[in-house]
């Protein structure tokens, strides 16, 4: 893995947004994350780590219920105004480029 370019990224942006399908429990984000906070690159973050994943269910048959059980695009909105501190309600995607 290229922690050195992950380390970079989050000293010039000072937060972490980890995505992926998989369950939270042993996945790559939960590395990463690690990784992070073993490094002086924790004393950049200026919030909390979001590791966002699929749902800690077993994975559907059914695919309107597997889409629903991974993460949507409107799901990695959310965690970045929140990691942002952006308003819920009144952001849009131009407040989310000015910061």
């Amino acid at each position: 893995m290229d922690y050195e370019t992950i380390f970079k990224s989050v000293q010039k942006t000072h937060r972490l947004i980890t995505v992926e399908q998989g369950w939270p429990q042993c996945c790559i984000g939960s590395e990463i994350t690690r990784a992070v906070n073993e490094d002086v690159t924790f004393f950049y973050l200026d919030a909390p780590v979001i590791c966002l994943t699929g749902v800690d269910i077993p994975m559907p048959y059914s695919l309107p219920l597997e889409e629903m059980s991974i993460p949507r695009p409107q799901d990695v909105i959310h965690a970045v105004k929140k990691i942002l501190n952006i308003n819920m309600d009144s952001a849009s995607v131009t407040d989310i480029k000015k910061k």
